[in-house]
């Protein structure tokens, strides 16, 4: 069967899982935000390495034929990601200043994100250089969605060269990578590197997927979309919290497989909607703009009256809202992500991104691929 690229489909689901990594990380304001679903939302971060995998694959599996090729790709990709993460990397910087002003002037401290202990001169250099979700026993620092940027940077990097390297028998090193990640992560011998190795699971489990639909010989049924998603919530209504974490893989890339070969249903078209193809295509800055968002949120309500605290699961102080109120804090909260994400993708993401397309590397690249046989 050819593959058909339901772009908008996939733009729309990897929108609405960045959604809900939003849910994850809201600050419990209310018992009404703690929920299975919210809770074990943070798994959405993997199944957004299935789709990056299977996208590229898509785009690029049978594209990287020199050393060249592989620059431009890298480079790309780094143009992509690289914007987005400094400016808010600098956000986090400027939220570090404000932490010290908070303490200094008014004496209100939060001893589980003190000013610049966590957050250090260290922590910075390894976000500056993509290496804050990479090396071992680190903790997530500054904008800490951002740990998954980094990992996904070096894993595209093992993609192109197995690519350049091994094309012919690239769909088994695929597969090695996958299984073998899976393991190490099954097994309990991470050793630390649980982030790389939690990418490289589900981004070549997503290549393998982009591989797959070429051989399904025929369309999937119209009910296999429905199914899929009705397992997917299924599972993160009943799983307890970090239990069964893995099950997320499988059941990521039966979902996307099931998009992307069924024939069209109500699911599918509902995906085709322009709001939430226009979520998806404001995934990126959402993700990355949402922590600073939830920060600024929470100290709005910390200083906007005399409430209770609670410290949640990271020993952060929370305050307590009523139902009401928390309602009116989470629609908040989401409309100003994404009013920020638009900005951001207009303004930063995506003016730089056609300008790297423009870069002379890039240029040089596309013209050697034209004249090669």
């Amino acid at each position: 069967m050819q593959p058909i690229r339901k772009i908008d489909e996939l733009e729309s689901l990897r929108g609405i899982a960045a959604l809900l990594v939003v849910f994850f990380h809201m600050p419990k304001w209310h018992p009404a935000l703690m929920n299975p679903v919210f809770d074990n939302a943070y798994l959405m971060v993997e199944l957004f390495f299935v789709l990056s995998g299977f996208v590229i694959q898509t785009a690029y599996g049978n594209a990287l034929r020199t050393g060249a090729e592989v620059l431009r790709f890298q480079f790309l990709r780094f143009a992509r990601l690289y914007p987005v993460h400094l400016l808010f990397l600098l956000v986090f910087l400027g939220i570090e200043a404000a932490k010290w002003l908070i303490v200094t002037k008014t004496g209100v401290d939060d001893p589980a994100t003190a000013p610049f202990a966590v957050n250090d001169l260290r922590a910075f250099g390894e976000n500056l250089f993509l290496l804050n979700g990479v090396l071992p026993g680190r903790p997530l620092t500054f904008n800490y969605p951002a740990w998954s940027i980094s990992v996904e940077f070096w894993t595209y990097l093992i993609f192109a060269l197995t690519v350049l390297w091994l094309r012919a028998g690239r769909l088994v090193v695929f597969a090695l990578l996958a299984t073998g990640a899976l393991a190490l992560l099954a097994s309990g011998a991470a050793a630390g590197w649980e982030n790389i190795l939690k990418c490289v699971a589900g981004f070549f489990l997503g290549c393998l997927t982009a591989a797959l639909v070429h051989r399904i010989p025929q369309r999937l049924p119209a009910r296999a979309v429905p199914l899929a998603f009705a397992a997917m919530l299924a599972f993160l209504l009943t799983k307890p919290p970090h239990a069964w974490d893995l099950a997320v893989f499988p059941l990521s890339l039966v979902l996307v497989l099931a998009l992307v070969a069924a024939r069209d249903g109500v699911v599918t078209q509902a995906l085709r909607a322009r709001g939430l193809v226009w979520l998806g295509a404001m995934s990126y800055p959402v993700y990355m703009s949402h922590a600073a968002v939830l920060w600024v949120a929470n100290q709005i309500v910390r200083f906007s009256g005399d409430r209770a605290e609670l410290a949640d699961a990271s020993g952060r102080m929370i305050p307590q809202l009523s139902l009401p109120l928390t309602l009116v804090a989470a629609l908040a909260v989401l409309a100003t992500v994404l009013a920020v994400s638009t900005v951001v993708h207009l303004w930063v993401e995506q003016p730089l991104r056609d300008r790297s397309r423009r870069a002379p590397l890039v240029r040089r690249a596309e013209a050697g691929a034209l004249k090669a046989p």
